[in-house]
């Protein structure tokens, strides 16, 4: 539908005011689009509007419970919002549908910040080693981590117990902005 394909490319030229009215134009006319409503809540971290953002995800995964971007992506709006247990509880259920290096890490830091060292320096590990580029602030932030998920990512960074997996995850790390 051309609605989401214009709201893709203004996606993409981070331009998420024009992205907006085109996806909920195409939401009226293909309600049950759980990638559209992904779009949405993207656009929504864009914009700084984080209840609105859950809310989109939340409708994702509403139509596709096995939508895993968007459970990550509630779990990164909640820990923004500061409800971190509940953000930890669907990191899980995350890690349970699909074992990816940004819910993984982004467990890490939470539990990290709990206090929980063991897992969070094991689940940082196997992390930075499926995908070293999340060793960089500026993928996180592409990948719209929100400031306060990427502070406490760059804490459990710091750990010694870490020094060689994030010294090798710096090195491999390939990032480039996208386009």
């Amino acid at each position: 539908m051309r609605w989401f394909a214009e709201a893709a490319i203004a996606l993409r030229a981070e331009r998420p005011n024009d992205a907006v009215p085109l996806i909920t134009r195409g939401l009226q006319l293909d309600p049950n689009n759980a990638a559209a409503y992904f779009d949405l809540g993207n656009a929504r971290i864009m914009q700084g509007v984080l209840p609105l953002a859950l809310k989109s995800f939340e409708q994702a995964t509403a139509l596709k419970p096995e939508f895993w971007e968007a459970l990550n992506n509630q779990a990164l709006v909640l820990f923004e919002l500061g409800e971190h247990d509940e953000a930890i509880r669907r990191w899980r259920r995350v890690l349970k549908l699909e074992q990816n290096a940004e819910p993984m890490l982004a467990l890490a830091a939470a539990l990290h910040q709990k206090g929980d060292e063991n897992e969070a320096l094991s689940l940082a590990k196997e992390a930075l080693s499926k995908n070293p580029n999340y060793v960089l602030p500026m993928h996180q932030k592409e990948q719209l981590w929100g400031s306060h998920v990427r502070q406490a990512t760059a804490n459990l960074l710091r750990e010694a117990a870490l020094a060689s997996s994030v010294e090798r995850a710096q090195a491999n790390a390939t990032w480039k902005k996208r386009q």
